[in-house]
């Protein structure tokens, strides 16, 4: 086990389209990978507004699993890269994980 707090898990909530490029600029960033899940708006209109973004029903999660200092740097290239291609803000977050296993890869 790793010690407290030292990786984070992102979560990047996005278009269909957009996960290559996505992943392309977090792994410039630093990201060694990441999981995508297909993922449906539930109990709503097909689109709306969220924090002034388009929101539409069909989404991916992009889940990445980053060491806690390269957390800003990858948050910061999912972001811009996003404005890039949409002309949209993007929803990334970062939640602190307290312990991981089978991450040798990883661990230093």
């Amino acid at each position: 086990m790793s010690d407290t707090n030292a990786y984070e898990l992102i979560a990047s909530v996005i278009n269909t389209d957009l996960s290559n490029p996505i992943m392309e600029s977090a792994r410039n960033a630093g990201c060694k990978g990441g999981t995508l899940i297909k993922a449906r708006e539930l109990g709503g209109d097909s689109t709306s507004k969220l924090f002034g973004m388009t929101v539409s029903n069909e989404k991916e999660i992009l889940l990445m699993l980053v060491p806690k200092a390269d957390k800003q740097a990858i948050l910061k290239s999912i972001c811009e890269t996003v404005l890039k291609e949409t002309g949209e803000h993007a929803i990334a977050f970062s939640l602190p994980v307290n312990d991981v296993a089978g991450l040798s890869t990883l661990l230093k």
